[in-house]
């Protein structure tokens, strides 16, 4: 009986043991969501084309074309990035860190092309937004 409970006891240890090595300690994505990485890039791209779009006065047709071509750069269908949109949104974490590097993207960007005080405090503000806090915002600056 208790060679019995022994035997349950190291089959189960390796069982876990097991499981633990094909699952892995980090949890992965879903198939149909794209990496964090993949994210940053095309949301990167795509609040570029809608600022441009802004910028140019353009109206629904304009956007839609120029979040297609974003989509078309990065070979990826307006399915997955929706998917991934959805997935990300409900990962609120992940999403504030693609939305932090977005952000330091972006004011580097504006930096090297000479943007000066006015656009740091609007960095500031962005910062506000995706809730980082002011002593992170000034070091993000």
């Amino acid at each position: 009986m208790m060679k019995m409970k022994q035997t349950l006891w190291v089959l189960a240890l390796l069982m876990s043991a097991c499981c633990m090595s094909l699952t892995g300690c980090k949890p992965s994505l879903p198939d149909d969501v794209l990496s964090q990485g993949k994210m940053e890039d095309i949301l990167y791209d795509y609040h570029l084309a809608l600022a441009m779009v802004q910028n140019e006065g353009g109206d629904e047709t304009q956007r839609f074309i120029y979040k297609d071509a974003v989509l078309r750069k990065h070979d990826v269908t307006s399915a997955e990035f929706d998917s991934s949109m959805v997935y990300y949104m409900r990962h609120t974490d992940k999403m504030y860190t693609i939305y932090k590097n977005l952000s330091d993207r972006l004011n580097d960007e504006a930096v090297s092309l000479g943007a000066d005080a006015s656009y740091q405090s609007q960095h500031l503000a962005w910062c506000a937004i995706i809730g980082v806090h002011d002593s992170q915002a000034t070091q993000l600056l």
